[in-house]
C-alpha cells in the first residue's frame, strides 16, 4: 500500500480541473488579444 497514492491523484484530480478552469480562459483572452490587434 503506497500512502501517497491517494495523495498523487487528488493532485491530479486538482490539476485537471485547475485546467479546464484556464482553457476557456486562455481561449477568451485570445480572442481578446486578436480583436484588440485586429481593431
Amino acid at each position: 500500500m503506497n500512502p501517497f497514492k491517494p495523495l498523487i491523484q487528488h493532485c491530479e484530480d486538482f490539476y485537471g480541473k485547475i485546467l479546464s478552469i484556464k482553457d476557456p480562459i486562455n481561449n477568451f483572452y485570445l480572442k481578446l488579444r486578436l480583436s484588440k490587434a485586429n481593431a
